[in-house]
């Protein structure tokens, strides 16, 4: 599960959504954060070079470079992406990979991929939860490496094109799973918030911040 370490509410979504989760070996992911995304080896890789002097710095420039209206945290929850395919590959294992407003509502035995799908959605909305298996993980992997830009804001642009190139990620899709939101609080990435205030998502009422979240 995605989660900002020490990010009130990322770990506020996280806490609420784990126990959701309780049948399963759920391991907490610590971000890539805007403030940490120019520290992050996987900035640098996969065409981000042309981006890295422009984002949040110089809009007409981000633009000219292809990244239009992509803020510095969006950019770092595509490289969250990016990392944990890497993961996925180099582990050679499937992984299911959570957003941290993952909320399983659906009948946890059923939260199973199947052989023959190269990857699987079991939520209704973008990428809250997917299953991937190396192989579809690699592919994207060499598509983003050829690239030379990248399309934004990420909720409809790489994940769009990728959604193109890969049209069975879309077909695959299982609503196990809900994103919840807690309308007075917002979300993490404020432009996402404005976009998708209530859609597709189960709304909620968080509990008071937590400080660490620790798993359960």
């Amino acid at each position: 599960m995605i989660r900002m370490k020490g990010d009130s509410l990322s770990e506020a979504y996280a806490a609420y959504c784990l126990p959701s989760w309780s049948d399963f070996n759920v391991e907490l992911y610590d971000a890539i954060t805007d403030e940490t995304l120019y520290d992050s080896e996987v900035f640098w890789q996969y065409n981000f070079t042309c981006l890295a002097s422009t984002i949040g710095m110089n809009e007409s420039l981000a633009n000219n470079n292809g990244w239009h209206g992509t803020s510095k945290r969006e950019a770092a929850l595509w490289c969250n992406f990016i990392f944990l395919w890497q993961e996925c590959v180099d582990a050679d294992i499937p992984f299911l990979i959570l957003e941290h407003d993952a909320l399983l509502i659906g009948d946890p035995t059923k939260v199973i991929f199947e052989d023959h799908y190269p990857a699987k959605k079991i939520s209704n909305h973008a990428n809250v939860a997917t299953f991937y298996r190396p192989e579809f993980c690699a592919q994207m992997l060499a598509e983003l490496e050829r690239r030379s830009t990248f399309e934004g804001p990420i909720a409809t642009g790489p994940y769009d094109d990728l959604n193109q190139l890969y049209p069975d990620l879309n077909k695959h899709k299982f609503n196990l799973v809900v994103p919840v939101l807690d309308q007075e609080r917002g979300t993490t990435i404020p432009e996402h918030y404005a976009t998708h205030n209530g859609a597709n998502h189960k709304i909620i009422s968080l509990p008071p911040p937590v400080e660490d979240l620790k798993l359960m």
